[in-house]
């Protein structure tokens, strides 16, 4: 990837690998500019930056992490029976209702008549 003039040129358009990527180059180049005149700031524009990406990926563990723990939960706890009979409703509510065959002989059966050609 080619540096652009700033590395917040276009940076609303990348995705996620893309600014990655772009925050790699950022701090490259950065690293390379904390002697002489304004490396200060830039060492301490590195410091919070690299201070806010830890705790960003801290938050993002523990989101990922708890979100595991609930699938976890829920996947080894007994289906409750409201839960079952839901389930159940649900997989007759998803079959295309079907018409069962009457026949002739079974309508005469049925009134108790004899059924036709007999």
């Amino acid at each position: 990837m080619v540096a652009p003039g700033s590395f917040v040129d276009g940076l609303v358009a990348l995705d996620a690998a893309q600014t990655r990527q772009r925050l790699k180059e950022a701090l490259v180049e950065a690293r390379t500019k904390t002697v002489g005149r304004g490396g200060a700031d830039v060492a301490e524009a590195i410091r919070e930056v690299e201070s806010g990406l830890l705790a960003a990926a801290h938050w993002a563990v523990g989101r990922i992490d708890a979100a595991l723990a609930e699938a976890r939960a829920v996947a080894a706890r007994p289906e409750t029976m409201d839960e079952a009979f839901a389930a159940v409703v649900a997989a007759l509510d998803s079959d295309s209702p079907t018409r069962p065959e009457v026949s002739r002989l079974v309508v005469a059966a049925l009134r108790d008549e004899t059924p036709p050609g007999c």
